[in-house]
């Protein structure tokens, strides 16, 4: 299968919603071709990638690449939580601003990435020490008392803020 036979299987198999896909497709060589052809050629992995963003309606322009945006924001039907899915080989870390691989015996343990494993772009650098630090300057305990913590540190919203605002001159 060549990339412009990919594409057009693409909108066969995957491109016109998500239920496309009849059980007795997936047995067919042409299927095969296609998947196997989607595993083989970098060029329409990232197309693919690409349009099926645009099914979920999520902006690619938010995030480091096409790689990381199409893995964090792909949830199954089956799992809401991104911990306990399987197909979720990626998560961010949204007060930390960071990525990583899940540990699938843990509830929010993970191995921090600072490439993306698919593409190599570095990703954006970890707040982690930040956030730990303006906590603690605040007269937060973020270890041992976690409940305490402000809502806008439990999210992004901490950090954009801060940088999204002028600078006071």
């Amino acid at each position: 299968m060549n990339c412009e036979q990919f594409k057009q299987a693409y909108f066969r198999f995957d491109g016109a919603n998500k239920n496309v896909i009849h059980w007795k497709d997936v047995e067919t060589p042409h299927y095969a071709a296609y998947m196997g052809h989607l595993q083989a050629c970098r060029a329409c992995e990232d197309w693919y990638q690409t349009n099926q963003l645009e099914l979920r309606g999520v902006d690619s322009a938010g995030y480091p690449c096409i790689h990381i945006a199409f893995y964090v924001t792909n949830l199954c039907e089956t799992h809401s939580d991104p911990w306990e899915c399987p197909n979720a080989p990626i998560v961010y870390i949204e007060q930390y601003d960071e990525y990583g691989i899940p540990i699938r015996d843990s509830e929010s343990e993970y191995w921090k990435v600072d490439c993306c494993p698919w593409c190599g772009i570095r990703l954006p650098e970890s707040k982690r020490d930040l956030w730990f630090s303006s906590l603690t300057q605040m007269g937060y305990d973020p270890v041992n008392d976690p409940d305490s913590i402000p809502e806008p540190f439990k999210t992004s919203e901490w950090y954009r803020e801060r940088w999204s605002s002028p600078r006071r001159k």
